[in-house]
């Protein structure tokens, strides 16, 4: 018990005084919290996309290399269980 009390006093001591924002410095912050929101929101639409084009053309790249050669088609499927793997465990929004 001792040993929380010594953590009681420091965080009693140590803890700052809340600030009063103004009207105008909440107004800024959350218009900064709104563009961050919408800027990190486009990064992760962009990247949904560059992954989706990389798997279609993975996709695409397969079925022309069935069409060419079977045997080098099947290996391919072989090494391909990871990658399918982290198809599974991307995006499921």
């Amino acid at each position: 018990m001792k040993f929380f009390s010594f953590y009681l006093d420091v965080f009693s001591v140590r803890k700052r005084p809340s600030d009063q924002l103004t009207s105008e410095e909440t107004t800024h912050r959350l218009m900064l919290n709104r563009d961050w929101a919408k800027h990190k929101h486009k990064q992760h639409r962009q990247e949904i996309t560059f992954i989706s084009r990389a798997l279609k053309s993975q996709e695409n790249a397969l079925q022309q290399l069935k069409m060419e050669n079977e045997e080098l088609y099947e290996k391919a499927l072989q090494v391909r269980t990871y990658s399918s793997m982290m198809k599974r465990l991307g995006y499921l929004g």
